[in-house]
């Protein structure tokens, strides 16, 4: 489901966003992608900054082979978070998307002098979406991960529409998002009848460097 939406370009914000943030930092480098999932993130960026050579990892097997089967000049593998198998101060960049948060272990990988970019949901992203499975939807609370290693130096908010047009990609949407498994199923028999819908999409950039 994942792989289906974010192909689709419905989050293509968040990745031009992100793109547009390491190119006015960075023309070339070392850029890791945390918990990569099916690759989108790590492979967009391998194509928009030809001087960066990017790297994605996942504890996930299936996830990384789908991101091999981009064909993209991103290398991809398995690790675990808790111990990222490369040296102190390999990355000019790590991000880090909608996953757990190791402070140490970013640290330990980031250069110096180098930038990590985590991204969480704004308070409305997906409220159309919401509006339909929730009698009262509610708002995302933006907050950052407890980074102790790191200090904020700039937070980006990131705010665009998206107009579905498919019941399955709607379907699609929903399936990758928390919002699935904590659905009433009267939410759900709602949503199953729309055959398009209009949803807001927000993302918090929120960027760091070392202490």
């Amino acid at each position: 489901n994942r792989r289906k939406v974010l192909s689709a370009g419905y989050y293509e914000l968040l990745a031009c966003g992100l793109v547009e943030k390491i190119k006015s930092q960075y023309t070339n480098g070392e850029l890791l992608d945390i918990c990569c999932g099916e690759g989108y993130y790590s492979a967009f960026a391998a194509e928009k900054l030809p001087g960066i050579n990017v790297y994605g990892f996942d504890l996930s097997k299936e996830m990384i082979r789908l991101a091999a089967k981009r064909k993209s000049r991103a290398q991809f593998f398995v690790a675990n978070m808790k111990k990222i198998p490369f040296a102190d101060e390999s990355f000019d960049v790590v991000l880090h998307l909608f996953a757990p948060f190791n402070s140490a272990e970013f640290a330990r990988v980031l250069k110096k002098d180098g930038m990590l970019i985590s991204v969480v949901s704004g308070e409305r992203h997906l409220f159309g979406l919401k509006e339909v499975l929730y009698d009262n939807p509610y708002i995302n609370d933006e907050a950052p991960p407890d980074a102790p290693d790191f200090v904020l130096s700039e937070k980006i908010k990131l705010c665009g529409k998206i107009n579905i047009d498919s019941a399955e990609d709607i379907l699609s949407l929903l399936k990758m998002t928390p919002y699935y498994y904590h659905t009433p199923s009267s939410g759900l028999e709602r949503i199953e009848k729309y055959s398009s819908l209009e949803t807001e999409t927000e993302f918090v950039l929120f960027v760091y460097r070392k202490k």
